[in-house]
């Protein structure tokens, strides 16, 4: 049914084209729209429907050909013609395995215009070697009456039903009818029987209306009432290039051609301008969308940006979001033409000019790092991004995007002191003990200072923690913990070990004698009762004692110590 109606739409517009739109005494029409139907029956249907539509589009225009007198040999060859034109202009189109339909740019749409021109070149010179009748003209005047009318109806028929063609208007509702009414009064206007004036320019700035204001298809619709007015008119003696009746064939042939030049020249320049405008319009629309959505992740995210230029030795803002703002310390002020640098920490700032001096100097596209800042008296941490960006007038400008991580920062703190610290006493575990007495070891083989070791455990914590229980037990290993920790110096380690075994790193020692006195130290504040239970226990505790320099293998270290506590044992039970 719908070949079958398409068949019926070629063969309608072709007669209505030999009765309305073709010179007396020629066998050649001004205007075939059939070509349009034909190629826009071609780019509508599938790739295994094309060859039944192409198959139909010859049969249809054979018959035309027929019915307008023409010979049955030269209907067929002339059907034969108009099928490879349509065959022609749809595999230029499809070249590459590209949709023939598509439609995204002015390289599309040359593509479509070259493509037209090759399938009307191709029928033109084709018809013209085909043609007979009683005056038929030489083959180029044939050519030069079939290669207009047929490049005026593949335009203005096919062109509003590609893909990918802006579809969105600014016009109101009533303005595409009131542009189409417009331009029917001016083209007839300027085409009116009678009228000889130059006056052809007048349709532009009717037809640019819609190009502003209309969508293709709108556009389109108006430039076929240019095409089927004008080139009516004409026949009928009207407008600059009106056919007088009865005048010589080739008279008539250059009017013709006339009126199908000047229809295909506003085509194309209309339809180029109408898809320029509107992929303009649509690329600006696209542009200031994406300016709207990166000013609400700017100005409402969760990063704040800052635009600063170079000045001195530091970074001045010019810009900065409501984020950024917040961040630096006033979220009701703007940072504006502050020295952003100063907010960080000397040793932070040494970085970031380092950063900023390899961006500047072309050494380095970006910087990014971690700073800390002193904002309302408190310690922030920002992730920072830094590189450059478009400059201005004045010079160049950097972008930096900052990202508070101090709850970060203080949560990873946090989870890292649970994995190095003992949940019971909160002194270090044997992990952290290890880390740090490798440092204290390395310092001390920078400095030839000694480190002492101190390995202890409870005396008689076991019956106590027997008699009593665990809860008693935990009890006294916190106090126990606590007296040890507030009888080393600052710089020392306390640790727990596991059980009732605590250690002491004791870093910078000049000789054994130092970590002797902290040995005494902490044997006496572990010597004071605990009550328990409301009952007062005693517990000591065993000390051994190991110092080594800093090329000493830090687990023989703890292991000496281990042995001289052991050693002592039977001295602290005494």
């Amino acid at each position: 049914m719908q070949l079958l109606l398409f068949g019926l739409a070629v063969y309608a517009t072709g007669m209505l084209s030999l009765g309305w739109f073709r010179p007396s005494g020629t066998g050649l029409a001004i205007w075939w729209p059939a070509a349009g139907i034909g190629l826009l029956g071609a780019l509508i249907a599938s790739r295994e429907q094309r060859p039944y539509v192409l198959g139909v589009h010859f049969v249809a225009t054979s018959a035309i050909n027929l019915s307008g007198g023409q010979a049955v040999v030269a209907s067929l060859l002339l059907g034969v013609a108009n099928m490879l034109e349509i065959a022609l202009i749809v595999a230029i189109l499809a070249a590459g395995g590209r949709d023939p339909r598509q439609m995204h740019g002015q390289r599309d749409l040359g593509r479509f215009i070259l493509a037209v021109l090759a399938g009307a070149s191709f029928v033109g010179v084709a018809g013209g070697a085909i043609v007979q009748g009683p005056d038929p003209g030489p083959v180029l005047a044939v050519a030069r009456s079939l290669f207009p009318s047929h490049v005026s109806a593949l335009l203005l028929l096919a062109i509003p039903q590609m893909r990918g063609l802006p579809a969105r208007a600014e016009a109101r509702p009533w303005e595409p009818a009131l542009q189409w009414l417009a331009v029917s009064l001016v083209t007839w206007a300027v085409f009116a029987p009678g009228q000889r004036a130059a006056l052809v320019f007048l349709v532009l700035p009717v037809l640019l209306w819609g190009v502003l204001r209309s969508g293709i298809r709108a556009v389109g619709l108006q430039l076929v009432t240019v095409a089927g007015l004008s080139a009516s008119l004409t026949l009928q003696g009207g407008g600059p290039f009106a056919v007088q009746p009865g005048g010589p064939v080739t008279r008539i042939v250059d009017s013709v051609g006339l009126v199908q030049v000047f229809v295909v020249a506003i085509a194309v320049v209309v339809l180029a301008t109408t898809l320029e405008v509107q992929w303009r319009r649509e690329a600006a629309a696209a542009v200031a969308e994406r300016d709207h959505r990166s000013q609400l992740i700017s100005q409402r995210g969760l990063t704040g940006m800052v635009d600063l230029r170079p000045s001195g030795d530091g970074l001045r803002v010019v810009e900065s979001n409501r984020i950024a703002d917040r961040f630096l310390g006033d979220p009701h002020h703007s940072v504006i033409g502050s020295t952003w640098c100063d907010i960080f920490a000397e040793d932070d700032r040494a970085r970031l000019r380092d950063g900023v001096r390899m961006i500047l100097e072309g050494l380095d596209p970006s910087w990014h790092g971690e700073l800390r800042a002193r904002i309302g008296g408190q310690d922030r941490y920002f992730e920072v991004a830094l590189f450059p960006t478009s400059p201005d007038q004045i010079g160049p400008l950097l972008t930096a995007q900052m990202l508070d991580v101090t709850e970060r920062r203080s949560n990873e703190a946090r989870l890292l002191d649970l994995a190095l610290r003992d949940p019971l006493t909160g002194l270090a575990n044997r992990p952290l003990f290890e880390d740090r007495l490798g440092h204290a070891l390395a310092a001390a083989r920078r400095d030839g200072s000694r480190v002492g070791v101190l390995f202890m455990d409870l005396d008689g914590f076991k019956p106590i923690n027997d008699r009593f229980g665990h809860r008693a037990g935990d009890l006294i290993l916190a106090e126990v913990a606590q007296r040890l920790q507030a009888s080393v110096r600052p710089g020392d380690t306390v640790a727990r070990l596991g059980g009732d075994e605590f250690a002491v790193i004791a870093p910078h020692l000049q000789d054994g004698a130092q970590a002797e006195r902290l040995s005494a130290r902490l044997r006496d504040a572990a010597a004071g009762s605990i009550v328990v239970d409301g009952t007062e226990v005693s517990v000591g505790i065993t000390v051994g004692v190991a110092v080594g320099h800093g090329h000493t293998d830090p687990h023989e270290l703890l292991h000496d110590a281990d042995v001289e506590m052991y050693a002592s044992k039977p001295y602290a039970r005494g």
